[in-house]
């Protein structure tokens, strides 16, 4: 499990050295000066300069890179062009909203699509199966932004049971703030409601037809012990790793949602940043995003030997 472990910490490690290396480079990727392009051309030589070597401009592309992941290892992303502010504290002040509602949509559609996909799966080809892969069909299809505002109007303008838009901090008030999460995390949790199910099920099926699952039912197992002792804690390592995944693209693709409500989030900072080619909060935020994706996956491929016991963990990898 040692040799495991440091084999997965190593390819993480990897993974980590070539994604800053590809961040890093985004601001080579604009044609002509960046530091021109950035603050136009009414800019004074004086500033170009300046902002040249925030950026490290003024080195070699190889030293501005070791410079720039040195400074990333110990905390320090940059200043923002614009905002005036160290990358660290804009991201701490931008991550709460957008983590709260990636939380909570994970929450609920781990809540929703694994029960309804189980079902599905031991009534295969049945109603309740059919009914269940439309609904994921039709998830999946339904724009995210459409569906958000479909929410807003019935759930917020007409219903009120939630603000239209905004965010509210937990430490003023944890019920206003469950309700300013709610229908945005519910509007990112129904496309991964559909993903997951559809994950879940195909899983389930493929693990009930299974000898092991046979070996199971033939000691007398009832079929509710087969399913939840057996199938389904097997069928649990691709759930996981889609999981893991759609959280990563969660914090990513909150842009959309956090504009529609109104709530200044990480995906709000980076589209705005975006517009301003603002790189360092550019930088930043998507190495940011970029680690936590790489260290949930790197927690769940530690889960997979104990949730799965039929994986046998070699120095290399696992078979």
């Amino acid at each position: 499990m040692l040799r495991y472990t440091l084999s997965r910490l190593a390819a993480l490690l990897q993974v980590l050295v070539i994604m800053s290396i590809v961040i890093y480079g985004l601001i080579y990727a604009m044609p002509g000066d960046p530091a021109t392009v950035i603050l136009g051309d009414e800019a004074t030589p004086e500033r170009v300069a300046e902002l040249r070597g925030e950026l490290g401009l003024d080195q070699h592309p190889v030293a501005g890179y070791v410079s720039w992941a040195w400074s990333a290892l110990g905390g320090d992303l940059g200043d923002s062009i614009f905002l005036r502010q160290p990358v660290t504290e804009v991201l701490g002040e931008r991550m709460l909203p957008t983590l709260s509602i990636a939380v909570l949509a994970t929450f609920l559609s781990v809540i929703v699509a694994i029960p309804l996909a189980t079902f599905a799966a031991r009534r295969r080809g049945g109603v309740a199966d059919v009914s269940v892969t439309v609904l994921a069909m039709l998830g999946i299809a339904v724009p995210g932004f459409v569906l958000a505002l479909f929410l807003v109007r019935v759930f917020a303008v007409q219903l009120g049971w939630f603000p239209p838009a905004g965010f509210t901090d937990p430490g003023r008030d944890l019920g206003d703030f469950l309700r300013s999460i709610f229908l945005p995390a519910a509007s990112l949790a129904v496309v991964q409601v559909a993903l997951l199910g559809r994950i879940t099920r195909s899983s389930v099926v493929e693990t009930l037809g299974q000898s092991f699952v046979t070996v199971a039912r033939a000691k007398g197992l009832s079929p509710r012990g087969v399913l939840f002792g057996h199938a389904l804690r097997a069928s649990l390592v691709p759930i996981l790793t889609v999981l893991a995944g759609s959280f990563g693209t969660l914090l990513a693709g909150a842009a959309v949602v956090e504009t529609v409500f109104n709530i200044q989030g990480v995906g709000e900072l980076i589209v705005t940043a975006i517009s301003r080619r603002d790189y360092p909060v550019i930088q930043g935020t998507v190495l940011t995003i970029a680690l936590i994706y790489v260290v949930l996956n790197f927690v769940v491929d530690l889960l997979y030997p104990a949730l799965d016991p039929r994986i046998r963990l070699t120095a290399g990898g696992r078979r």
